[in-house]
């Protein structure tokens, strides 16, 4: 059986500064999505997101903010655990 450790992963999802208040944005868009257990804005252009990697990978996360019109950073997601 899995631990807790090896199934929610955070990250550190950057945008770029071009456009301001995409963190806070990107929250409300995640907050309802299966899988993600938690987003908090550490600022105005960096959000730290909780997921549960049964339901989500990284790549589907990446993929759908930027279909939908958000500007990550080229490193935008770092691992932070």
């Amino acid at each position: 059986m899995p631990l807790c450790n090896d199934i929610i992963k955070n990250r550190l999802i950057r945008f770029k500064l071009s456009t301001p208040d995409q963190a806070r944005k990107a929250a409300q868009l995640l907050a309802d999505v299966p899988g993600i257990q938690r987003t908090e804005v550490v600022d105005p252009y960096n959000l730290q997101i909780h997921y549960s990697v049964e339901v989500l990978t990284l790549q589907m996360i990446e993929s759908a903010l930027r279909d939908v019109g958000f500007d990550l950073h080229d490193d935008c997601l770092l691992y932070t655990s």
